[in-house]
Protein backbone atom coordinates (compact mmCIF):
# COMPACT_ATOMS: atom_id res chain seq x y z
CA UNK A 1 0.00 0.00 0.00
CA UNK A 2 0.91 3.40 -0.81
CA UNK A 3 0.42 6.80 -0.38
CA UNK A 4 1.36 9.44 -2.58
CA UNK A 5 0.45 12.87 -4.65
CA UNK A 6 -1.94 12.50 -7.11
CA UNK A 7 -0.38 12.26 -10.77
CA UNK A 8 -1.93 13.51 -14.14
CA UNK A 9 -2.10 9.86 -15.27
CA UNK A 10 -4.04 9.16 -12.01
CA UNK A 11 -7.43 11.39 -13.37
CA UNK A 12 -9.34 8.47 -14.75
CA UNK A 13 -9.17 6.28 -11.52
CA UNK A 14 -9.86 9.28 -9.42
CA UNK A 15 -12.90 10.55 -11.95
CA UNK A 16 -14.11 6.99 -11.36
CA UNK A 17 -14.47 7.17 -7.90
CA UNK A 18 -15.83 10.44 -7.44
CA UNK A 19 -18.74 9.07 -9.73
CA UNK A 20 -19.32 5.59 -8.94
CA UNK A 21 -18.20 5.72 -5.20
CA UNK A 22 -19.22 9.07 -3.94
CA UNK A 23 -22.19 9.34 -6.10
CA UNK A 24 -22.16 11.72 -8.93
CA UNK A 25 -22.85 10.01 -11.82
CA UNK A 26 -24.25 12.60 -13.62
CA UNK A 27 -20.59 14.63 -13.56
CA UNK A 28 -18.61 13.64 -17.15
CA UNK A 29 -15.04 12.05 -17.27
CA UNK A 30 -14.14 15.28 -18.97
CA UNK A 31 -15.52 17.31 -17.10
CA UNK A 32 -13.59 15.51 -13.71
CA UNK A 33 -9.74 15.71 -15.69
CA UNK A 34 -10.66 19.96 -16.59
CA UNK A 35 -11.25 20.09 -12.38
CA UNK A 36 -8.17 17.71 -11.64
CA UNK A 37 -6.24 19.72 -13.79
CA UNK A 38 -7.04 23.03 -12.04
CA UNK A 39 -6.53 21.71 -8.30
CA UNK A 40 -3.33 19.60 -9.35
CA UNK A 41 -1.95 22.80 -11.08
CA UNK A 42 -3.07 25.09 -7.81
CA UNK A 43 -0.50 25.11 -5.23
CA UNK A 44 -3.34 25.42 -2.18
CA UNK A 45 -4.55 21.88 -3.70
CA UNK A 46 -2.87 18.57 -2.44
CA UNK A 47 -4.88 15.46 -3.37
CA UNK A 48 -3.18 12.33 -1.96
CA UNK A 49 -3.78 8.95 -3.53
CA UNK A 50 -3.62 5.17 -1.83
CA UNK A 51 -2.64 2.77 -4.22
CA UNK A 52 -2.74 -0.77 -3.99
CA UNK A 53 -0.75 -2.68 -6.34
CA UNK A 54 -0.82 0.46 -9.00
CA UNK A 55 -4.53 0.89 -8.49
CA UNK A 56 -5.75 3.84 -6.98
CA UNK A 57 -8.25 2.76 -4.42
CA UNK A 58 -8.83 5.68 -2.17
CA UNK A 59 -8.15 9.67 -2.00
CA UNK A 60 -8.21 12.92 -0.01
CA UNK A 61 -8.34 16.09 -1.39
CA UNK A 62 -7.38 19.09 0.27
CA UNK A 63 -7.09 22.89 0.21
CA UNK A 64 -5.22 25.34 2.34
CA UNK A 65 -6.72 28.27 3.31
CA UNK A 66 -6.10 31.63 5.48
CA UNK A 67 -9.10 33.17 7.42
CA UNK A 68 -8.83 36.45 8.53
CA UNK A 69 -9.10 35.39 12.21
CA UNK A 70 -6.86 32.60 13.76
CA UNK A 71 -4.45 31.68 11.00
CA UNK A 72 -4.07 28.93 7.87
CA UNK A 73 -6.51 25.57 7.77
CA UNK A 74 -6.55 22.41 5.73
CA UNK A 75 -10.28 21.51 4.57
CA UNK A 76 -11.07 18.37 3.26
CA UNK A 77 -13.09 18.81 0.35
CA UNK A 78 -13.12 14.83 -0.67
CA UNK A 79 -12.43 11.21 0.47
CA UNK A 80 -13.12 8.64 -0.62
CA UNK A 81 -12.34 4.54 -0.72
CA UNK A 82 -13.50 2.33 -2.73
CA UNK A 83 -16.02 -0.18 -1.58
CA UNK A 84 -14.29 -3.20 -2.07
CA UNK A 85 -11.46 -1.63 -0.05
CA UNK A 86 -13.53 -0.20 3.08
CA UNK A 87 -13.09 -1.00 6.36
CA UNK A 88 -9.30 -2.27 5.90
CA UNK A 89 -8.05 1.55 7.44
CA UNK A 90 -7.33 2.95 4.60
CA UNK A 91 -9.27 5.97 5.51
CA UNK A 92 -7.51 6.67 8.47
CA UNK A 93 -4.35 5.94 6.69
CA UNK A 94 -5.43 8.90 4.18
CA UNK A 95 -6.12 11.20 7.61
CA UNK A 96 -2.97 10.69 8.78
CA UNK A 97 -1.25 11.48 5.90
CA UNK A 98 -2.98 14.80 5.56
CA UNK A 99 -2.23 15.38 9.14
CA UNK A 100 1.19 14.88 7.93
CA UNK A 101 1.02 17.12 4.99
CA UNK A 102 -0.63 19.68 7.53
CA UNK A 103 1.61 19.37 9.85
CA UNK A 104 4.35 19.70 7.40
CA UNK A 105 3.30 23.32 6.25
CA UNK A 106 2.70 24.64 9.38
CA UNK A 107 -0.76 24.16 9.54
CA UNK A 108 -2.35 22.43 13.08
CA UNK A 109 -6.21 22.80 11.80
CA UNK A 110 -7.95 20.31 9.59
CA UNK A 111 -11.42 20.93 9.01
CA UNK A 112 -14.60 19.08 7.15
CA UNK A 113 -17.79 19.75 6.04
CA UNK A 114 -19.95 16.69 5.10
CA UNK A 115 -23.74 16.00 3.50
CA UNK A 116 -26.65 14.96 6.34
CA UNK A 117 -27.54 12.21 4.24
CA UNK A 118 -23.57 10.77 4.96
CA UNK A 119 -23.93 9.93 8.31
CA UNK A 120 -21.29 6.61 8.19
CA UNK A 121 -18.92 9.67 7.16
CA UNK A 122 -19.70 11.29 10.09
CA UNK A 123 -19.12 8.51 12.57
CA UNK A 124 -15.84 8.15 10.70
CA UNK A 125 -14.46 11.71 11.08
CA UNK A 126 -15.75 11.81 15.22
CA UNK A 127 -13.96 8.20 15.35
CA UNK A 128 -10.80 9.77 13.81
CA UNK A 129 -10.88 12.50 16.77
CA UNK A 130 -12.80 15.20 14.58
CA UNK A 131 -15.44 17.60 16.81
CA UNK A 132 -18.97 19.03 15.29
CA UNK A 133 -18.52 22.72 15.77
CA UNK A 134 -20.39 24.16 12.82
CA UNK A 135 -23.09 24.23 10.23
CA UNK A 136 -22.18 24.61 6.73
CA UNK A 137 -24.66 27.06 4.74
CA UNK A 138 -24.84 26.94 0.94
CA UNK A 139 -27.37 29.39 -1.49
CA UNK A 140 -27.34 29.93 -5.19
Amino acid sequence: MEIRSMLTKDYEEIAELIMNELGYPEQTHEDVYKRLEVINTNDNYQTLVCCIEQNIVGFIGLCKFITYEKGDYISILSLVVSEQYQQRGIGKLLLSAAKKYAINHGVMQIRVSCAFHRKHAHRFYERNGFDRTSFTFMNI
